[in-house]
């Protein structure tokens, strides 16, 4: 296949505002023996994007391409890569798991392959990085809107069915049911056979909620705070610090509070007795692992026919707007750059 010696990307040149984005032409590099070069077809915008470009991680590397969730096709392989060939349809990871599994912070070579922190991400033409870093496309939905398979409906399926039980006849609150990962866990919970609560910040959103989630009950938080009218076996916390309390007092004894997100980076109190005295298991998880992805996930998801709620699909330019929209609050679902729409 031939190559193009530059490719563009939307680069980040120092953590801050929108203003820090700049569109730029890059030199395209080969993947070394164990990488592979990615052409990505899309990438999802996620809030946690923007937590990376107001530099909440302070390991960022300036400047740097963000984007942890994108997909793609394989253009070239490095010498030494077995699981990936040229032509291959993906999505990326997170980092690269052959590194270290379950945290990337354990291990050198997967501290380095954290996409849009230590390596270059999504936004942007190509990707090369390490093929331990990418799973399977799915072929049932577009390659587009793959992109943000794995960090919304892979992470909600390890954390919640693989690792906290969830099952047919359980009832499940989700916090940032509007978002995208909270929307992935609602149609999960759906397709499982579940009763599912959704929780929401705002009462504009409810009617989109019910419509596209299929959600039970929709509750709106205020400030945070919420009360539902029975308790339930798991609480997906996608939001963290600012609904934390309420999800932990919506549990039934012996439920399950699940974390996968904490959009205000915040401290919370843990009430230990309360804790003790329910029975409440507390459970923290981040990505999925590739093989459960591939051999468990993706066949459940064909099989059940889910697609990812997209609000819109954006240009690399567009990703800028994207930001402002999740930052304030304004989407709903995905926002996903589509990269056929480059200008």
């Amino acid at each position: 296949m031939s190559l193009p010696k530059m490719y563009r990307a939307l680069q980040l040149a120092q953590p801050g505002s929108i203003d820090q984005f700049q569109l730029a032409q890059r030199a395209l590099r080969l993947p070394k023996s164990n990488e592979v070069l990615v052409k990505v077809a899309g990438c999802a915008i996620a809030y946690r994007d923007v937590l990376d470009r107001k530099g909440a991680f302070k390991f960022i590397q300036r400047p740097t391409v963000l984007g942890h969730e994108f997909s793609g096709t394989v253009v070239a392989a490095g010498s030494d890569v077995r699981s990936l060939k040229e032509g291959n349809k993906v999505v990326s990871v997170h980092w690269d798991q052959d590194a270290a599994w379950p945290s990337p912070l354990k291990a050198a070579g997967a501290v380095d392959s954290m996409f849009g922190l230590t390596c270059d991400g999504g936004y942007a033409e190509y990707v090369v990085a390490r093929a331990g870093a990418f799973a399977t496309a799915p072929e049932s939905i577009s390659l587009v809107d793959a992109s943000c398979l794995v960090s919304t409906f892979g992470t909600v399926w390890h954390a919640c069915v693989t690792k906290a039980g969830l099952k047919k006849g359980d009832t499940i609150a989700v916090t940032g049911v509007s978002g995208g990962v909270g929307s992935a866990m609602a149609l999960v919970a759906k397709a499982l056979g579940c009763t599912v609560i959704g929780v929401t910040s705002s009462a504009d959103k409810v009617e989109a909620i019910r419509a596209t989630t299929k959600c039970d009950d929709v509750v709106v938080a205020i400030n945070g705070k919420y009360k539902l009218s029975t308790p339930v076996d798991q609480v997906l916390e996608a939001v963290g610090g600012p609904t934390f309390t309420s999800s932990l007092r919506a549990l039934k004894p012996g439920g399950a509070l699940v974390l996968i997100g904490n959009v205000e980076n915040s401290v919370c109190d843990l009430p230990l007795g309360y804790c003790i005295l329910n029975s409440i298991r507390i459970i923290g998880s981040d990505s999925i692992p590739i093989n459960e992805f591939n051999n468990e996930f993706v066949p459940f998801f064909d099989r059940n026919g889910l697609k990812p709620w997209v609000q819109e699909y954006v240009s690399l330019e567009g990703i800028p707007h994207a930001h402002q929209a999740l930052e304030g609050k304004n989407a709903r679902g995905r926002i996903i750059a589509d990269l056929s729409l480059l200008k």
